[in-house]
């Protein structure tokens, strides 16, 4: 045991292999057979990384207007008697949790542009730091780790309201989680962009946008925030 747990705090290269702590055991008097060290082993060590992955976490505390999360969704609705997909732009403040959100036929710059326009208009200023995922209109090219070939025209946007873009690692959705969890959701809580009939000759994509951001901001007007 005592082995182990020195072992276990040694980088990886360094541990000992099975055979080589099964040889030292058996120096020191062990005559049982090999098989049964390893499985001894394996329990051991199936046992700690359970402990380590019930002990560990990164506790998210933010201030307010430190962080925002942003992201896409896509529902379906009925616009002007047709069935369409549209492109559902959600950004939420970390601290407060109040949100906003607007409809758009695509995910293109000049849509992601103008989200954040309504949107930080619609919180009273710009937030210091966003966290996205790697979306193809922020990000040309994922590297190794943290690195990132931001997109020009997004680079452009971020220097013109002074804030700080982090991008999430690849499949790793808990990184923004907050709003990640608002767009799975979006049809049970906000019903923000509600299935229209299909007779009605005077909706667009566009009335289906300030639809949802007016949903969004009745919404978000009733959560209890936390005093300042």
């Amino acid at each position: 045991m005592q082995a182990l747990s020195v072992d276990a705090r040694r980088p990886k290269k360094e541990r000992r292999t099975v055979w080589m702590l099964f040889q030292k055991i058996k120096a020191g008097g062990y005559d049982g057979c090999y098989s049964r060290v390893t499985d001894f082993i394996r329990a051991w060590r199936q046992g700690e990384d359970k402990a380590v992955s019930k002990s560990a976490f990164v506790p998210l505390r933010f201030e307010l207007g430190e962080t925002f999360q942003s992201d896409w969704s896509v529902e379906g609705l009925v616009v002007g008697g047709i069935y369409r997909k549209l492109q559902v732009s959600h950004m939420k403040l970390c601290a407060s949790r109040a949100f906003w959100l607007v409809a758009y036929p695509s995910q293109g710059h000049e849509m992601l542009f103008d989200a954040h326009t309504r949107s930080f208009a619609s919180f009273g200023g710009v937030v210091r730091r966003g966290i996205y995922d790697n979306m193809k209109t922020a990000v040309d090219k994922v590297h190794k780790g943290k690195g990132r070939t931001v997109n020009r025209r997004f680079a452009v946007m971020c220097s013109h309201y002074l804030f700080d873009p982090d991008f999430c690692n690849v499949a790793s959705g808990w990184e923004y989680g907050a709003v990640k969890n608002m767009c799975c959701s979006i049809a049970n809580w906000a019903k923000a962009v509600p299935l229209w009939k299909a007779n009605s000759t005077y909706y667009s994509v566009t009335r289906c946008g300030g639809r949802s951001s007016g949903r969004a901001e009745f919404l978000a007007a009733r959560l209890l925030l936390p005093s300042v």
